[in-house]
């Protein structure tokens, strides 16, 4: 037989363990920033975003491949909006394909 004893099953009486303190460094520090920041902001990071992505791709794809990926994207969201019963896009669509008919 070996030398080490046999496990025991945790003792659910036994105090839980002290919380970890605050780590220290670069990216901690910049996710309780954007953190405080994005609390009132959120709009403004999720625009900034898209500016981002959008500045990207314009970058490394062209202008217009660019600008087909984000009419398509916009296409897309809004199929998906109309077949999750989005009240203002079905009546956009009603209204246009009344005009249309």
């Amino acid at each position: 037989m070996s030398d080490v004893p046999p496990s025991l099953p945790p003792d659910r009486d036994a105090p839980a363990a002290p919380a970890a303190p605050p780590k220290s460094g670069v990216w901690p520090a910049l996710r309780a920033a954007v953190s405080r920041m994005a609390q009132g902001h959120f709009h403004t990071l999720l625009y900034a975003a898209f500016g981002l992505i959008a500045a990207l791709l314009i970058l490394f794809a062209g202008f217009w491949q660019a600008l087909l990926v984000i009419g398509l994207v916009a296409i897309g969201a809004a199929i998906g909006l109309y077949q999750d019963g989005n009240a203002f896009l079905r009546m956009l669509v009603a209204r246009l394909l009344k005009r249309l008919s």
